[in-house]
């Protein structure tokens, strides 16, 4: 089952397509789209990628959790707020790609950031399905915050390096930061 978005959406509704796991292919048409809410994809368990169309802004909490088969995701330049746990439980999820021209966020192998600035400031989500750079993570300096559960789940990343500041830059890690990843 495939869906293909109408040239005026401008917005997708909380929980628009929950739950609809025949849903493999999803089409936007147009660049009008501002939102997706929160929830509209949860568990669509059979889409495998989702290319986000110019225009989003936002993206809601939970958007794409529960798609199970999502194995990648491209964001344009456009977005600048994500909602909590967007990702969660994507099992097969390994590429988060963010245009180099978006201001608020940037990906290094596969691993989200959010950005100030031009500057790398949070690490946000290491995709469960993702190796970072074969098997290994290298958080930048610039990193001052790891967000919560941002490695929770993850089966392939074998090491961390925290790269040493030669600031006085501080650093927090979140909760339930390593949860399951099981072979760190």
């Amino acid at each position: 089952l495939s869906a293909t978005m109408p040239t005026r959406l401008t917005k997708l509704g909380a929980e628009a397509f929950s739950g609809n796991t025949k849903l493999a292919a999803f089409m936007f048409k147009g660049a009008k789209l501002t939102e997706i809410g929160a929830s509209t994809f949860y568990a669509c368990a059979n889409i495998k990628e989702m290319i986000i169309p110019n225009g989003v802004t936002t993206i809601g909490d939970e958007a794409f959790s529960c798609c199970y088969k999502l194995t990648t995701i491209n964001f344009p330049a456009t977005v600048e707020t994500l909602g909590k746990n967007v990702f969660a439980y994507c099992e097969e999820l390994a590429d988060i790609n963010v245009d180099k021209d978006n201001a608020a966020f940037a990906t290094k192998y596969g691993v989200l950031y959010k950005k100030t600035g031009e500057i790398i400031t949070e690490l946000i989500y290491c995709p469960l399905a993702c190796d970072g750079n074969e098997g290994v993570v290298e958080i930048p300096e610039t990193v001052e915050i790891v967000a919560d559960e941002a490695f929770s789940g993850n089966k392939l990343i074998t090491e961390i390096i925290f790269k040493d500041s030669v600031s006085e830059r501080e650093i927090t890690l979140g909760s339930r930061l390593f949860r399951n990843a099981i072979n760190l």
